[in-house]
């Protein structure tokens, strides 16, 4: 599949859950295995968001994963320039916020 791939190519160490879902239409889409889930390694998930069937059982795996893969050191060189540029966001507000809080502090200062 042309997204994996390119996902792999851009973003190799990302993690990636495959569901298959409204299994409330057809439930003998639970007995099936899908080819591209299983050569791939990937956990794979039946779901229906009409029923609610395994739908918190997904996003706690996907959250799970974010995290772990969060906390790994990472070679992939996008990753590094997200996290620079998210580095550098936050110090602006954080320098932004303290510059508003002085002059908040200034002019109480200048109405006592």
């Amino acid at each position: 599949m042309q997204w994996h791939k390119e996902l792999k190519e851009h973003r190799p160490d990302i993690p990636v859950i495959v569901v298959a879902n409204k299994i409330d239409e057809n439930m003998k889409a639970t007995s099936k295995k899908f080819k591209f889930a299983t050569e791939r390694g990937f956990k794979l998930f039946y779901c229906s968001a009409a029923d609610g069937t395994n739908v918190v059982k997904v996003f706690k795996e996907a959250i799970r994963l974010a995290v772990e893969n969060s906390q790994k050191p990472s070679d992939d060189f996008t990753e590094e320039v997200m996290r620079t540029i998210e580095y550098f966001d936050e110090k602006e507000k954080a320098e932004a916020y303290k510059k508003e809080s002085e002059n908040v502090s200034n002019k109480e200062e200048e109405k006592a």
